[in-house]
């Protein structure tokens, strides 16, 4: 799995780089408008949302679960950790896809009974300590390593175990970002 973070920059629009990243073949997307306002979320994310319907790739936004709901997009990916998964899915319903940040096991562990798509490290020691503590606990479900990722780590992060990436600043620093995330699909399915 590769999640892909498109966020507000001086070089592209959130749909440029939504569109780059669907071009190269990015099957989810992630939005982050830290700093936003919900008006301007709406006014400069129209465009994407109409690409990711059109093309069929999920679309989620960090921390702004209402604002998903309204704009219809498939769910939340909650790094605020005053979200709690059980709210979130009470909030949104059974088929919101909802992703949560967390730091240990014993968060990582709980979101299995609130029903939570995946749970999401941003430190690869702290995500290796969560892989083992899981294994053999509970049923495991997927654990996704976010942090900005060159197509040369690919490898031994799926070596480690992690069930996804989820990047986007690297692809986007890119002089072809299309060309980078196909590159890095390419490296993840040879794995």
């Amino acid at each position: 799995m590769l999640q892909i973070i498109i966020e507000p920059n001086e070089k592209y629009t959130l749909g440029e780089m939504g569109q780059m990243a669907v071009e190269g073949g990015a099957a989810w997307i992630i939005l982050r408008c830290n700093g936003m306002s919900d008006n301007q979320i709406k006014e400069e994310t129209s465009d994407l949302i109409s690409l990711c319907r059109e093309s069929g790739t999920i679309l989620t936004i960090e921390n702004h679960y209402k604002l998903a709901e309204s704009l219809g997009i498939h769910g939340v990916f909650a790094t605020d950790k005053t979200l709690q998964a059980q709210f979130l899915r009470n909030t949104m319903g059974p088929e919101a896809m909802i992703g949560m940040l967390v730091s240990t096991a014993t968060q990582a562990y709980h979101l299995e009974s609130a029903d939570i798509d995946y749970a999401a490290v941003d430190n690869r020691e702290t995500g290796l300590d969560i892989l083992s503590d899981l294994r053999g606990k509970s049923n495991m479900y997927p654990i996704v390593l976010c942090g900005d990722f060159g197509i040369e780590d690919l490898p031994a992060i799926v070596a480690d175990g992690f069930s996804g990436i989820c990047t986007g600043k690297t692809a986007f620093e890119s002089k072809d970002p299309a060309e980078y995330i196909s590159n890095m699909l390419s490296t993840l399915s040879k794995q």
